[in-house]
């Protein structure tokens, strides 16, 4: 192996540890420190969602029938015939919709919640 020829430009010597640009901030954070920090922010969305759920289970299955009574149903009590051939029965079957609904986002909380646990 030849020896190197001095330039005259300063080198680092290799041996020593050489200072970041940056060295005034803290290090950005790493390992187990960042995935505390999104496990942090992932428990955090999940409540968020939770208690969304928890809202949308009491006061979901009575959005469709807001919406029948805003828009003038039911005015009069019909019988069972009318009560088919008016299409009616299209609120029952939006709130059970809208309470299967509530079933499944309720268990895919439960399911996130369990996913986390270590």
């Amino acid at each position: 192996m030849r020896p190197r020829k001095k330039t005259g430009a300063l080198e680092p010597n290799r041996d020593e540890a050489r200072p970041s640009p940056d060295g005034a901030f803290s290090p950005a954070p790493t390992g187990t420190t960042m995935s505390t920090i999104v496990c942090k922010e992932t428990r955090q969305r999940i409540a968020l969602l939770a208690r969304a759920s928890d809202l949308f289970e009491r006061f979901g299955c009575l959005l469709p029938v807001a919406i029948a009574f805003l828009n003038g149903w039911p005015t009069e009590v019909k019988t069972y015939q009318e009560f088919v051939e008016s299409g009616a029965w299209h609120v029952f079957l939006s709130g059970a919709l809208y309470q299967l609904a509530a079933f499944a986002l309720g268990r895919a909380v439960s399911f996130a919640e369990a996913g986390l646990d270590p």
